[in-house]
């Protein structure tokens, strides 16, 4: 169980991300093969991935709901709610749940994110039927009594203490979305304010449960050795004959408030290297700001300025100018509200920070002037495409993949046209949401500093 938090500066994630945006593909009529959908009459969405090629099933269970859906005082309470989802029903009493599916050989986790939380199983594929009737159990008549949470609220205080409180890069990736956001929803962390997190009651989680988990807000994605027939007479049996609920409407407002250029400057005495990393909000594919293409392009800009030692940053920062140890782009852009675009870098023992935010500087005012050529565009598309390879050869890679956009709003027409929409995306795509991100997006600067470093005076760009 972990939550996933917005900026990547740690390691707190599924051993498999979630991120629409690194998938790619030549066009073709179905780039993830032997896909079905359909809804049951209570509103559950069912999606199903044929894949025979080993005896293995993967079934996960997404909720349209995350931490940016929680009241207001109570940051936290999705990811506790995911704890206490593993505490026992009126059926299955404690912790049987996941030793039930490990006396298969199976495997079972979770995680909260902004906008949703998953639950997931994979097991071997003659045990689907245990692990629909154990989730679909859970999704309706969950239960645990005082102590149960009492224990488990400590735990998830203790997850913070642990993996965000001591250490700095956690930190500072808290107060970068705080000053980022300002009053959006996700300038609360996944996991909680410590003193927000202290005050949660078993009440307060089981009122949030009551609320939002729900079949008609939820998604199925069973993917393995299984035939959609199969998966469609158990997801009635199990899933259908619960009843759906009228849920709150989720709000992402379509604007941010205004905005100035600010400095995050964290100190620690466990930091022996400095780091720096930028973020700028950017167009997401729910929110594309503007241009739906923008969130195609902005994947396309992403791989052109940080695919390894081919990409832009790193040829100027690292190998020319020998600034940096190491760089790293990151596009975020598969939540419900806006992206993320991030730049990470570590820099060259002695470098000062002030030279190495004028060099990315230099590289984006290059980028707006000069623009990119048509070489770039299609470099950065086929090194894209070699990650698609991976993505595929995972199960769970691919259900995850699928299960995001689904979770999101979008549709299978979405996810099967993604491939063709990345094809479209020219030069003059990647230039327009360039001028957009860089020029007019709000930004933060984030320093990850020993006690005695000094920060930059100017941030600039």
């Amino acid at each position: 169980m972990t939550y996933m938090p917005r900026l990547p500066i740690t390691a707190l994630v599924l051993s498999v991300v979630i991120m629409m945006g690194t998938l790619i593909s030549s066009p073709a009529a179905s780039w993830i093969p032997n896909v079905k959908s359909f809804p049951l009459d209570n509103g559950l969405q069912v999606v199903v991935i044929e894949n025979h090629r080993l005896p293995m099933v993967a079934q996960m269970v997404w909720y349209r709901v995350g931490s940016a859906d929680e009241p207001p005082g109570k940051s936290g309470i999705a990811h506790m709610l995911e704890h206490m989802m593993f505490k026992g029903t009126r059926e299955v009493s404690g912790d049987e749940f996941s030793r039930l599916v490990a006396r298969y050989g199976g495997i079972n986790n979770a995680a909260t994110s902004y906008d949703w939380t998953i639950y997931y199983e994979i097991i071997a594929a003659d045990q689907l039927e245990l692990i629909m009737r154990l989730e679909a159990d859970r999704m309706r008549n969950l239960t645990f009594d005082a102590e149960a949470f009492r224990t488990e609220h400590e735990v998830v205080r203790e997850e913070r203490r642990s993996r965000v409180d001591n250490v700095p890069g956690a930190l500072l990736s808290e107060y970068m979305d705080a000053a980022l956001w300002g009053e959006y929803p996700y300038r609360n962390p996944i996991i909680g304010w410590s003193h927000e997190l202290k005050s949660l009651s078993a009440e307060g989680v089981t009122s949030f449960y009551n609320r939002w988990y729900a079949p008609n807000n939820a998604v199925l994605v069973v993917a393995g050795d299984v035939h959609v027939d199969q998966v469609r007479l158990l997801a009635e049996k199990y899933y259908g004959i619960l009843p759906s609920r009228e849920v709150p409407a989720r709000i992402r407002p379509d604007g941010l408030s205004p905005w100035a250029d600010m400095v995050v400057d964290a100190r620690h005495p466990d930091v022996q290297s400095p780091w720096w990393s930028r973020a700028y909000v950017a167009p997401s594919y729910v929110q594309p700001m503007g241009r739906a293409t923008h969130p195609y392009a902005l994947q396309v800009l992403a791989s052109l300025f940080g695919e390894g030692a081919n990409g832009r940053l790193y040829r100027a920062l690292v190998i020319e100018q020998k600034l940096a140890v190491e760089v790293e782009v990151v596009y975020s852009g598969g939540g419900l509200g806006f992206g993320t675009l991030q730049f990470l870098i570590t820099p060259q023992e002695g470098v000062e920070r002030s030279a190495m935010v004028a060099a990315l500087e230099a590289e984006i005012k290059r980028l707006l002037e000069e623009g990119v050529t048509s070489e770039e565009v299609k470099r950065a598309k086929s090194h894209l495409q070699i990650e698609i390879v991976y993505t595929l050869d995972s199960l769970e890679a691919v259900a995850e993949t699928v299960g995001s956009f689904i979770s999101h709003g979008q549709t299978m027409a979405d996810v099967m046209a993604w491939p063709e929409r990345i094809a479209a995306v020219g030069p003059e795509d990647v230039m327009a949401v360039a001028q957009l991100v860089f020029g007019e997006s709000p930004r933060v600067n984030g320093f990850l500093l020993p006690v005695s470093e000094p920060v930059p005076a100017a941030m600039g760009q």
